[in-house]
């Protein structure tokens, strides 16, 4: 059963943290009456099944964040698993993660974002114990298994049989130059990629104990777009297939499309591996348009504005989509 997450709007009035025992949201015990407020035009995030539940997993932290209101802070600590991610990998805890997602909130015929729109948030790093673990991811938009999917069943794409249709990732390899944005989504033809190492957006000197912004204007869908600022400066763009669009099982005349997940994700630990990873979420927002009041009014504070975000130091990376030699065996 999913776990709804209660996020908090700052108020002056209110002093809590969001925490876990034994799997069950528990709020602080000061506060009975506790105000469940939504992220900036979003609907209310919920934790990933496989998210860990421990009493430090979550928190809303008032004392950290970029804007100086509050931030989502996630933790996760060596060995640590829940769900599905355990008997992953080499040993328990090879793979986890403390992680939370949002979905559309504004149209029940779809489980996930769709149409044209804009995305903001803000996210601190500690680099401390990360910098060497092999495979961390932070914030995405992904879909679910295409193999739920009515029209991948009906159509038997074997290829796209187990694959989580993945909009970005964004992920932090050590021995790359800092973090990377991924992609791989699935086509009647063949299973595409776009891997972070050869798509750096931030240099790893830049990447850690720092606050980063993060925009997003994307039209979802086959025929759209995807550009991603970055502290205001344009570093990614994409045309053309961005997301695919299909029907859920026992959803009558519902869609999927892409959701935004945040957080801290690990795969491939060293079983030596004895550290923590925390990062810091703020000021998270979608809108319909970058003009909306409350998202530009967002951006304003951060030091930006809708009008000046741009190419500024001329390096834009752009999308280098591959074949997925690994899901074809004629590429063998």
């Amino acid at each position: 059963m999913r776990l709804i997450i209660t996020l908090l709007l700052l108020i002056s009035s209110l002093s809590w943290g969001l925490t876990f025992s034994d799997g069950k949201q528990v709020s602080d015990s000061k506060q009975e009456d506790t105000h469940s407020i939504e992220w900036t035009n979003w609907g209310k995030t919920e934790n990933h099944l496989s998210s860990v539940r421990n009493e430090w997993s979550q928190m809303i932290d008032k004392n950290f964040s970029r804007l100086g209101d509050f931030s989502h802070k996630f933790e996760l600590k060596a060995n640590e698993c829940y769900g599905d991610d355990c008997p992953r990998g080499d040993y328990e805890g090879a793979y986890g993660r403390v992680e939370a997602y949002l979905n559309n909130p504004t149209n029940n015929n779809y489980l996930g974002e769709e149409g044209e729109n804009w995305y903001l948030w803000s996210v601190y790093i500690d680099g401390s114990d990360i910098k060497n673990l092999k495979d961390n991811h932070f914030a995405q938009f992904g879909q679910f298994k295409l193999s739920h999917s009515i029209d991948v069943l009906a159509k038997k794409w074997p290829h796209c049989e187990y694959l989580g249709e993945v909009v970005f990732i964004l992920q932090y390899k050590a021995g790359t130059d800092g973090l990377g944005l991924s992609r791989e989504f699935c086509k009647q033809d063949y299973l595409y990629e776009h891997p972070a190492s050869k798509h750096i957006l931030v240099n790893k000197d830049k990447l850690f104990n720092q606050w980063l912004d993060f925009i997003v204007h994307a039209k979802w869908g086959e025929d759209g777009f995807l550009k991603m600022y970055i502290n205001g400066d344009l570093q990614y763009s994409a045309e053309g297939f961005i997301s695919n669009e299909f029907r859920v099982p026992k959803k009558k005349n519902k869609y999927a499309g892409p959701s935004f997940r945040y957080g801290i994700y690990v795969g491939r630990v060293p079983k030596n591996f004895g550290g923590n990873i925390e990062a810091w979420y703020s000021n998270i927002a979608r809108a319909k348009k970058c003009s909306d009041n409350k998202f530009s009014n967002i951006i304003n504070q951060l030091g930006y504005s809708c009008e000046s975000l741009a190419d500024i130091d001329g390096i834009i990376v752009k999308p280098n989509i591959v074949i997925n030699p690994d899901a074809h065996p004629e590429f063998d």
